[in-house]
């Protein structure tokens, strides 16, 4: 192969490893949870498939190498919608269920990027030998592709959800046609990828809704939105009754069921209790947390760190916000850990509507270091509402240690427990009302069978249990949460919506 022909294909391959990867990632967080767990386990596969094909690779005749990359190609043509049929055909039957992970990681990570570190080593056997400056240069170029393959990935998802997979697809024809010249290849290479691009879009759909379906337990009457961003895979899928559901990484954020009373308790109880002139909601969502926070607030700024989720929630799940609401309400695309550390003046209420601490970048806003940073930004008497994800009165796990995390930075501490629901948590210092205030807030809203714990309360309901407090250098709490989501993902059920 000569040099322009082979940095050209080692760029490729440099861009196309960084995309296929990322999107690999998200094609399995959307269908396992993204828990920190998946996101190790798709990495490990990756690195396994690596060593499989530089195992492989001098070993290989140049009809089998071809008859591989003809079989890569057709199986990468098919991605990302065959992981989630698969994980829909698996989950149909308890026997098959068990295979579920393993076989999506095989064909996920190891399958997928057995072929580049084939690839690879064939690129540079025929170099001179001891040509160092040939070898730096062409490792030069595997660089600028990665580096190419990154911003992709950052401007795609603006352009159009098929953007990423479809340049992907045109990437790895390149790389065909490259290596096997031939004006038929390169004619079959352009008709593969216009023929994708243009069905991209029905596949998604069908194949999420096959999977939501089989895997977690929801009919599915339409898929009104999916794109994978920077930050994470963002589903909006609409059942048969109409209701709505905003699905990120595969865990549910939203939905119209029991689920909308979360916006209740982590925003509109806390502002119907503080009445503060000032709140700050770390989290878009569906938007129902800044509504409910306007009930109670006089201005009301809404952080999200991914545009994709907020134009996603306000187009598809909000309803049209009031004018006078829309005047004291501002969306802020940042990082909460950047917002606070930035927040000029103070605030009388933080809520958090983020998910579980099911990722590290996520569980460190559930962090003591985190946790200060916003009591710093807090006017005297505010509070921050949190979600402690598990049921508290039944001593959950992540729950008791959100608390006890709470309890090391602010002085007072409230857990609402809905019955047999998710508890949430109200934490500040000088708090200016208790459980009585509380409990009658509950009532006047009509929320029954709501417990509530005060610090007493809280300090016996504990008794005789340590629980380790979430911390940067203690982020232990996201690979055991990361391991019970894992160990029940939810089958479909008959009538199940």
């Amino acid at each position: 192969m000569n040099p322009s022909r082979r940095d050209a294909v080692l760029f490729l391959c440099g861009a196309e490893l960084f995309i296929i990867q990322f999107a690999m990632v998200r094609a399995l967080s959307g269908i396992l949870a993204g828990t920190e767990l998946v996101l190790l386990a798709v990495s490990a596969s990756y690195f396994l498939g690596f060593s499989f094909g530089y195992h492989l690779c001098d070993r290989m005749s140049p009809g089998w190498f071809k008859a591989l990359a003809f079989a890569q190609w057709a199986t990468h043509l098919t991605l990302p919608f065959s992981l989630r049929w698969a994980a829909a055909w698996l989950a149909g039957s308890a026997q098959a269920l068990v295979w579920l992970a393993p076989a999506l990681f095989v064909l996920g990570g190891v399958w997928i990027s057995s072929f580049y570190s084939l690839l690879l080593p064939r690129l540079l056997s025929d170099l001179p030998e001891g040509g160092s400056r040939e070898f730096a240069r062409s490792y030069g170029m595997e660089i600028a592709g990665a580096l190419a393959g990154m911003a992709v990935i950052f401007a795609a998802p603006r352009v159009h959800p098929a953007a990423l997979m479809a340049a992907y697809q045109a990437g790895l024809a390149c790389i065909l046609g490259l290596l096997f010249p031939g004006r038929a290849l390169w004619a079959a290479g352009a008709g593969a990828c216009i023929l994708y691009a243009g069905l991209f879009t029905r596949l998604e759909r069908a194949s999420v809704a096959a999977l939501s379906e089989a895997v977690r337990g929801i009919e599915v009457r339409s898929v009104l939105f999916s794109a994978d961003t920077p930050y994470q895979r963002v589903e909006v899928l609409e059942d048969p009754g109409g209701g709505r559901h905003l699905y990120l990484d595969g865990i549910r954020h939203y939905g119209t069921d029991p689920l909308a009373d979360f916006n209740y308790f982590i925003a509109g109880l806390p502002a119907s209790l503080l009445k503060p002139a000032r709140a700050v909601v770390v989290g878009s969502g569906s938007g129902e947390s800044a509504r409910w926070a306007l009930a109670g607030s006089a201005q009301v700024t809404t952080v999200e760190l991914d545009p994709v989720v907020a134009a996603a929630g306000r187009e598809l799940l909000s309803r049209p916000m009031p004018e006078e609401d829309a005047s004291r309400w501002r969306l802020v695309e940042d990082d909460a850990k950047h917002f606070f550390g930035r927040l000029e003046g103070r605030v009388g209420l933080v809520v958090l509507d983020i998910a579980g601490p099911f990722q590290r970048q996520v569980a460190l806003l559930y962090a003591l270091e985190f946790f200060r940073l916003v009591r710093s930004r807090l006017e005297p008497g505010g509070a921050v509402s949190v979600s402690l994800n598990s049921d508290f009165s039944s001593r959950g796990g992540a729950a008791c240690r959100i608390v006890a995390t709470l309890s090391e930075v602010f002085e007072d501490v409230l857990v609402v427990a809905p019955r047999g629901g998710t508890s949430y948590a109200l934490a500040g210092d000088g708090l200016g009302f208790g459980k009585r205030e509380t409990l009658a807030a509950l009532a006047q809203a009509g929320r029954t069978g709501v417990g509530v714990f005060d610090e007493a309360d809280i300090q016996e309901h504990l008794r005789g249990r340590s629980y380790r407090k979430i911390s940067m250098s203690d982020m232990d709490i996201v690979l055991k949460v990361g391991l019970g989501t894992l160990g029940n993902r939810p089958r479909k059920r008959p009538g199940a919506s």
